[in-house]
């Protein structure tokens, strides 16, 4: 470093480069380059500042990681020159340099209270490249301990029109103490989630697992944001979006925090018309916010038959078709007490909601994964022909046998195929 400080700093700028070459060349992280960069220029400023000013000129897109390291030295030593850069950096409109300046501010030793810094900082937060933005948002980690309101505000005044700044923001917002996330107020939480809504995906981690978190503690906020964006799921047009309605093998954890709470929000999917989603994401939704078909669970589809009605009893039914393979085995009890009720109604219905419930044990609504194969269809036999051996002849012991002879030709197909990839190979 001391000999890099001796040169001019259009020499150290050529040295540098040479160094990365090198580095490259050996097969070592480039990075180290600018770690040296930002260190040289925490102890020497005057030549940050020119390497500064000379790098905000270079039109290479390769030299903006270099400028990126002397504005992150800069920042420390030199917040009014380093702001100075950031600016003009972000006036150019080059997205590397907007690049630069976001991996800049990224360093948590400039001082959060320093206005300059903060107004190139809320630029970043404002500007229109969203991959910008999200990098800007990494910044907000190292405050949000202290500075929790603050965070939330800046965060959420995030123009959020892709996976990538969403995912940023979900992020900064999840916390690794109690409640697992640093909103507070209701508002804020429908902020969030009402900026969510249209979102096509919900990305790889984070605003899953901030939608878990929040779903233990707010879960009737969650449900509603899941029902809205099941809405404008059902009123896709050919050419629109698609929109994911759930992430993939979402759940809540089935041990409510406020068991009421989970309850309300249960109700409120429930009775979810379907003129505005369809049947099939109304029963994943209720599945994914239940966490399993548990006592609560059963506490609100036992409702539906308090004063049956076909359309009750069909809900009833068709909630279940988001649960488990298992349910009608898992819940025997309920499932009897609805084909019971359905009965009391007329033939008709009994037997609809007959053939629906042994088509459950398929994964009526379920996306089925390689685990949902022969074993488990054997297990799905098993289970129905003990169950059925225990009921007396009749409708509900029709289920079962219906059950048990469908996992047995489940099995019987499986083995067929297996059987024939094994004739096809060549080597027998």
């Amino acid at each position: 470093m001391d000999k890099l400080l001796q040169g001019a700093p259009a020499n150290v700028l050529v040295e540098l480069e040479q160094t990365g070459i090198a580095l490259q060349a050996a097969g070592n992280n480039v990075n180290n380059v600018g770690v040296v960069l930002t260190r040289l220029c925490e102890r020497d400023t005057a030549t940050g500042r020119a390497l500064g000013d000379l790098l905000l000129q270079a039109p290479e897109p390769g030299r903006a990681q270099f400028l990126a390291a002397v504005m992150a030295g800069l920042a420390v030593t030199d917040p009014v020159h380093a702001a100075d850069l950031g600016n003009a950096a972000l006036d150019t409109r080059v997205q590397s340099k907007a690049i630069a300046t976001a991996v800049a501010l990224f360093n948590p030793r400039w001082n959060w209270d320093d206005t300059a810094l903060r107004g190139v900082f809320d630029r970043l937060l404002a500007h229109p490249d969203p991959h910008v933005r999200a990098l800007a948002l990494r910044r907000l980690h190292f405050v949000k301990q202290d500075h929790p309101a603050e965070v939330v505000a800046l965060a959420l005044g995030v123009d959020m029109d892709g996976e990538d700044t969403a995912a940023a923001v979900a992020d900064v917002l999840t916390s690794s103490s109690a409640p697992g996330h640093i909103l507070t107020g209701d508002s804020d939480i429908d902020r969030l989630l009402a900026m969510w809504e249209r979102l096509p995906g919900f990305g790889d981690y984070q605003i899953p697992e901030l939608m878990r978190r929040l779903g233990h503690t707010h879960p009737e906020h969650v449900a509603t944001f899941l029902l809205r964006r099941a809405a404008h799921a059902a009123r896709r047009q050919p050419g629109d979006d698609w929109i994911d309605t759930v992430p993939l093998e979402w759940t809540l954890d089935a041990q409510a925090e406020d068991p009421a709470r989970r309850a309300d929000a249960l109700r409120t999917i429930r009775d979810q018309s379907t003129d505005l989603i369809r049947i099939e994401d109304r029963a994943v939704i209720f599945a994914a916010i239940a966490g399993g078909f548990g006592d609560t669970t059963m506490t609100v589809l036992h409702e539906l038959l308090a004063s049956p009605t076909e359309q009750s009893v069909q809900r009833a039914a068709d909630l279940l078709g988001g649960a488990s393979r298992t349910v009608v085995l898992d819940q025997q009890p309920f499932v009897i007490e609805l084909l019971d009720t359905a009965s009391s109604l007329s033939g008709d219905i009994a037997d609809r909601i007959q053939h629906q419930l042994a088509g459950t044990t398929t994964g009526t609504y379920a996306i089925l994964t390689f685990a949902d194969g022969a074993a488990m269809d054997a297990q799905i036999r098993d289970r129905a022909q003990q169950i059925a051996q225990t009921l007396p002849v009749g409708r509900a012991r029709s289920l079962y046998d219906d059950v048990a002879s469908r996992a047995q030709a489940r099995v019987d197909e499986e083995e067929r195929r297996e059987q024939l990839l094994r004739d096809l190979r060549p080597w027998g």
